[in-house]
């Protein structure tokens, strides 16, 4: 068994993980399941309740997210003990329900979507400030025996990508697992550690990309790492530059569209947006033609406002 602070970065192994508990600060275990949710992976996951026994939930705005002693009591049967302060202790926090409403909310597709993606960023980083003084694992779970999309933007995963991208191979918490489960078992690999180091974004990406349930965690091979996403990147000749920035301090994302003095075009629009947002765009877009050079700048802005949420 090895800590989750001293395992080293990818490609090294894991099987059996703890939790510092004599830490001068606690941890939030934030789960975040790409195919499976915590009450299924959780006997997989071998994390002994001697580290973390705790589970809380956390609400969110938008879509709304409520959390209540009553939500937790599902977690009851796997021995876990739900709380609504976890000051002092390990605590989990699951993001399965969260992403299950936004995924009923939204409809599921690109989670390079600017709306979606700023609402993932937006849920995990009130995961992470949960509590006073506390660090923060993040275990991002892909289980191979289930249904896997082959297209990365169609993965929650992607957001680790884009953060990564952001933060130039760094995250907002202090650990990033990835937990990967066939099976009963889980294999854990370090992404990130805040005290150890970090990953190239080129490395991150090759190895999200080339998880399926016909290759096993071993046979990934980084050696030529790519930072590409084909699908869904804004080109460079586009009449509308974006500029997506995640604050260090919470990591949300803030999606500004700044329309360039020349060219504009709805055809030229990013495939990020679904059609009712691609309907708003639109007759912004158009507004904005006819209207004077300083005030193009904000119909486009409260256009892109609207969409991403």
């Amino acid at each position: 068994m090895i800590s989750v602070t001293k395992i080293r970065l990818f490609p090294f192994i894991a099987r059996n993980i703890s939790i510092p508990i004599n830490d001068d600060k606690s941890y939030n275990v934030i789960f975040m399941s790409e195919n499976s949710d915590f009450q299924s992976a959780y006997n997989s996951l071998g994390i002994r309740r001697i580290f973390v026994k705790k589970i809380t939930a956390v609400p969110f705005s938008m879509p709304r997210l409520i959390a209540t002693m009553s939500t937790l009591a599902p977690y009851k049967p796997l021995g876990l003990f739900p709380i609504m302060n976890p000051e002092g202790m390990n605590c989990f926090i699951d993001a399965s329900p969260f992403l299950k409403l936004l995924d009923n909310t939204y409809g599921k597709g690109s989670y390079r979507r600017p709306m979606v993606l700023s609402k993932i960023m937006g849920y995990l980083n009130e995961c992470k400030n949960v509590g006073e003084d506390r660090k923060s694992i993040l275990i991002y779970h892909i289980d191979l025996s289930k249904p896997l999309p082959t297209d990365i933007v169609k993965r929650r995963g992607v957001s680790l990508i884009m953060t990564a991208r952001v933060g130039e191979g760094t995250f907002p918490f202090d650990i990033v697992l990835l937990a990967i489960q066939r099976g009963g078992s889980v294999k854990y690999m370090s992404l990130y550690n805040k005290d150890i180091g970090k990953l190239s974004v080129g490395k991150i990406t090759s190895i999200l990309r080339q998880l399926s349930a016909d290759k096993d965690i071993e046979s990934i091979d980084v050696s030529e790492p790519s930072e590409d996403i084909p699908e869904e990147v804004p080109e460079t000749n586009s009449p509308y530059e974006e500029k997506r920035i995640m604050k260090y301090d919470g990591y949300k994302i803030v999606s500004e569209m700044c329309g360039k003095d020349h060219g504009m075009n709805e055809d030229t629009m990013e495939e990020d947006y679904d059609e009712k947002e691609k309907a708003t765009l639109s007759s912004a877009f158009k507004s904005a033609k006819s209207a004077a050079p300083t005030q193009k700048k904000k119909i486009l802005k409260k256009a892109f406002s609207k969409v991403s949420g």
